[in-house]
């Protein structure tokens, strides 16, 4: 039985990375390093990895937000979100989603704002400035939604 075989009857659920880094002894970074990249992708897949529950538990927030609309005060403006937030990141869509936005999970030439915690991804920022996209922090994106939600 080869593999693929053995993955159809096994049906694993959960998937990890395979690394041999746990067993090779540390290197000093001044070394080679042509061979950090693989240890970063292991990492990122840790890093990045969610739970079922988890996700489920987002999507399901997501779906909420557009069935109970607050006020539509984006006017379904497409707004991503990256980097650190003081809210989780589908915590930060949901909320968008609430005020009229729609929010994708990465940027294109029909994104019109991007939302900018710390540690921003560099590849959605550049993205951003080379399309023209208007770049705003947290800060400015809750001023946005206390300033319209104030008027009432």
């Amino acid at each position: 039985m080869d593999l693929l075989e053995l993955l159809k009857v096994v049906k694993p659920e959960r998937w990890s990375a395979l690394s041999t880094s746990r067993s090779l002894p540390k290197k000093d970074n001044k070394e080679d390093k042509g061979d950090s990249k693989s240890t970063a992708k292991s990492n990122n897949f840790r890093k990045f990895a969610k739970d079922k529950n988890k996700v489920a538990e987002e999507k399901e927030m997501i779906e909420f937000a557009k069935n109970n609309l607050i006020k539509d005060i984006f006017n379904k403006k497409k707004i991503v979100f990256t980097g650190d937030m003081s809210k989780s990141r589908a915590e930060m869509r949901a909320t968008a989603i609430r005020y009229g936005a729609e929010s994708p999970t990465s940027i294109s030439g029909k994104t019109n704002i991007l939302v900018i915690g710390e540690e921003a991804g560099k590849s959605k920022l550049e993205k951003a400035k080379q399309l023209g996209i208007e770049i705003i922090n947290e800060e400015e994106f809750w001023n946005i939604i206390n300033k319209e939600t104030a008027m009432e």
